[in-house]
């Protein structure tokens, strides 16, 4: 018995429908739905924040599946499709974890999507702080910014290289601390946009990064840490792969370009891979802490890798790191109270340390190169690079050691090629930070090799650092003080800074 007026009667009478195979309809009648529940009418109104163009939702869906930062701020981000259940559930903690730590911090409310990246950048401009050059350094970064950056870094050392088939190497690191993951990740998205190969050295401070360049064939450094009373701030370094860092006008540079977008010079991304760096960089220092005096040291740093490797070079001598970290309390208080042969506070990510002797006294910049320099010279003359504020007044103290002064404008450029050109043994000025060259030639500024040099002086002989600094091994003022350079600076005697 056939019913009149069904489905099933009307495609009888049809035989144009009849001619598909009975799975081919059933396919169709179950599949129909389905694509049109996947694929709306609205696949328009997905737009990842920052892009100027709508994307579909199978890229809406792809990305979300990669945990693309970008969907973090995404009104789509909810929608899931059918994503596996188990990836679901990931994605809705991720989103939870993010929206939790975001809650009351003006960059994640005002801001865009970091991950907006170079790609959405050439025209375009973000709502959040752009990027300052400050010592020749970038400081007071925001993710969004470091990603430009990077990207407009790797462009301009593709242009130096003058062949636009090289992919340019890219020495990065990070400080070591949980709040400096995001900027990193920006600047590994940044280079690799660019088309740069970039190399994961891992937490790292400028000293270890910069010996690594000539070992990893590199054609540039980037080191994204942190600053700030509260370390809050990124601050970004860069370098050349010679070690030399870039200066103000090189970094001006690179901020218009980040600012009016630069573009891509490749469609291929760049690989990535990762090394442990920092280990040939200690394994040199290694030696020198052999047959070390068994002295107690107070260590601060912001950087977190600066103080694992003041760690692991201490323990390979005799000598006890009693404290550390930026919060522990005034430094010359702690060497008092925890009775240490001296102490020292690394920052600008290793680069630059001031030091406290045993009484919690203050030693001056102008004492330290002079005692650096006394330690470094060797039978033959050698050459001292000295900025210009302090040259004058160190020339003589320098003299009476039978050294060379070379006088530069400040700055770390200047600095750098000065210590180089000359191949002076040491370079610095009255702000803490101190140059050396290696023997592969490398030069670089590093507060651990003061640091180093310290632990080495002291363990000559059984006097204190304040004994060290009023004995003959440094050119006195005629009273039986400090050397007559830290007088002429206007630098008063070492006073108890607790």
């Amino acid at each position: 018995m056939v019913c009149e007026g069904t489905g099933l009667n009307k495609l009888k009478r049809e035989p144009s429908v009849w001619a598909w195979g009975f799975w081919d309809k059933i396919a169709v009648s179950f599949l129909v739905p389905i694509v049109l529940a996947e694929f709306p009418d609205k696949v328009s109104t997905y737009r990842c924040p920052g892009e100027p163009r709508p994307i579909s939702r199978a890229v809406h869906l792809g990305r979300l599946s990669r945990f693309y930062s970008g969907c973090e701020r995404c009104p789509h981000r909810h929608d899931l499709g059918l994503l596996p259940p188990k990836l679901a559930r990931r994605l809705r903690e991720h989103f939870a974890r993010r929206a939790s730590d975001a809650s009351g911090r003006a960059e994640d409310v005002a801001q865009p999507a970091w991950d907006a990246g170079p790609s959405a950048c050439r025209g375009s401009h973000s709502a959040a702080q752009a990027p300052a050059v400050s010592g020749e350094r970038f400081v007071e970064l925001e993710p969004v910014w470091v990603r430009r950056i990077a990207a407009a870094f790797g462009v301009a050392l593709r242009q130096r290289l003058g062949d636009w088939r090289t992919e340019p190497t890219v020495v990065m690191a990070g400080d070591g601390g949980a709040a400096s993951a995001r900027p990193v990740a920006a600047a590994a998205e940044g280079l690799r946009w660019a088309g740069c190969h970039v190399i994961d050295a891992g937490p790292a401070t400028a000293g270890s990064l910069v010996s690594s360049l000539a070992r990893l064939a590199a054609h540039g450094a980037l080191l994204a840490g942190r600053s700030g009373p509260r370390c809050t701030a990124t601050t970004l370094w860069l370098w050349h792969g010679d070690g030399r860092p870039l200066d103000e006008v090189e970094l001006e540079g690179l901020r218009q370009a980040s600012e009016a977008g630069v573009a891509r010079p490749t469609r291929r991304y760049g690989p990535l891979r990762r090394v442990r760096a920092r280990q040939f960089y200690l394994d040199e220092l290694a030696g020198h802490y052999h047959g070390l005096r068994p002295l107690r040291l107070v260590v601060q740093s912001s950087s977190p890798a600066a103080m694992e490797e003041v760690a692991s070079l201490v323990e390979r001598s005799g000598c006890q790191l009693l404290a550390g970290g930026p919060t522990i309390g005034p430094l010359a208080r702690q060497v008092a109270d925890r009775r240490a042969h001296l102490g020292v506070r690394i920052e600008e990510d290793g680069q630059r340390c001031e030091v406290v002797d045993e009484r919690g006294c203050a030693v001056s910049s102008a004492q330290l190169i002079v005692l650096a320099a006394a330690h470094l010279a060797g039978p033959r003359r050698k050459t001292v690079v000295v900025e210009q504020p302090a040259a004058g007044h160190l020339g003589e103290a320098l003299g009476r050691l039978g050294l060379d002064v070379v006088a530069v404008r400040p700055g770390r450029a200047a600095v750098y090629r000065a210590v180089r050109a000359h191949k002076a043994i040491l370079g610095g000025g009255t702000d803490g930070r101190f140059w050396y060259s290696s023997a592969d030639g490398t030069v670089g500024a590093d507060g651990i090799m003061t640091l180093t040099i310290l632990l080495r002086i002291l363990s000559r002989s059984d006097h204190t650092l304040s004994q060290v600094l009023r004995s003959g091994d440094l050119p006195h003022d005629g009273r039986g003080g400090l050397p007559a350079a830290t007088h002429a600076l206007g630098v008063p005697p070492a006073a108890h800074s607790g």
